[in-house]
Formats: structure tokens, sequence, C-alpha cells
């Protein structure tokens, strides 16, 4: 697990954290490997209920929180945080680490309005490439009617530059690919040696 820059550490301290699992043990592992990153305000919960309440007079930043809650579970705090209007941020980045991994859960998640989703079982690594998505790279905040959250999309600017060039060079007529040159003619690629 690679550590943070001495910038980055610095950036870090700054940011409040709060950890909403009903499991001790595991939000105190999770506080572990935040404080081994450099964040320094971490608040830690067992339930939802006691998370709004956090949020409501707290200047949170950034929530990890479990599905399987009581009173509160989960999936509703999300709601709550995504639809409520006596919470200042709606948009907080919120982390869903959980133990239900099946797909339409993951789906059910990021249609709810959770930002990133880590599966139980996981690794200080998987755990931090998360918090490092959520905090470089933000996604915009979409509010519709059918949606209230993070853009379900995932911004890959490499991929985009990647196609794009492609692109360019098919309209263009030539693209080298490995050591092989495609030509198109009037839509038609064929492959020259």
């Amino acid at each position: 697990m690679k550590r943070p820059s001495s910038r980055k550490r610095d950036r870090l301290r700054q940011i409040e954290v709060l950890i909403a699992d009903p499991d001790p043990r595991i939000s105190r592992l999770v506080k572990s490997v935040l404080e081994s990153f450099g964040f320094r305000t971490i608040h830690m919960t067992t339930n939802g209920a006691e998370a709004i309440e956090i949020l409501r007079h707290r200047s949170i930043d950034m929530v990890i929180t479990e599905w399987p809650m009581e009173p509160i579970d989960g999936m509703n705090f999300v709601h709550y945080v995504r639809h409520s209007d006596d919470l200042v941020h709606r948009d907080i980045p919120i982390i869903m680490l959980t133990g239900r991994a099946e797909t339409h859960d993951v789906e059910k998640a990021r249609d709810s309005g959770v930002t990133e989703f880590v599966v139980k079982p996981f690794t200080a690594n998987t755990l931090s490439h998360r918090i490092i998505q959520v905090i470089d790279n933000p996604r915009s905040f979409v509010i519709s009617k059918q949606f209230i959250g993070p853009d379900r999309r995932r911004k890959e600017i490499g991929t985009v530059v990647k196609l794009f060039s492609v692109l360019y060079s098919l309209a263009k007529g030539r693209l080298l690919y490995g050591h092989t040159l495609i030509s198109s003619h009037a839509g038609v690629f064929s492959s020259h040696h």
C-alpha cells in the first residue's frame, strides 16, 4: 500500500470522515487505515440514525458506511442524505463498505447515490483506491427528478483521449496498430503488413 505524499497527507489532515458500521472492529480497522494515510478527524458510529445526527452537527467531508445497520440501514441513510433539505452537504461522497456483493446490490447502491462501493472483506489497498477516487477525481453531482447523487458514469479521460486519437487516425485513413497498418476505404478496413 503506497502512502500519500507529504503534501497530500497535509490535505488529508483537513478532511473530516464519518465511519458508520455496526461492527466496532471494522470501524477501528477502517479508522486505522485512514490514520495511516494522514486523516486525523474521524468520527465513528454504529448506526445510521447517529450518523445523521453527526452530519447535522459536524462538517463531514466523506462518509464510509455499511449497508445493514439498525435502526436506519445504510441504504436509508444514503437516501436521507441525498434527499434531505436539512443537511448542508447532500453531495458528500459516500463509500459503501459492505459484505453485500451481488451485482443487484452494487447497482442498487449506485442508483441510490453511493459514490463508491467496497466489498468486505477488503484490503487497505482497495479502500485507499476508492478514497483516492473520491478525493482526486470527484464526480459531478446530479439532481434530477429520477436521481440525486454523483454522476453514475465514470470519467475515463485517458480512454477518451486514446479513442479520439484512434478516430482521428481512422478519419485520416491510416492507423498503425501494433506492427499492422490499418487503412480505411469507404468504411471498410483492410490490414497491410
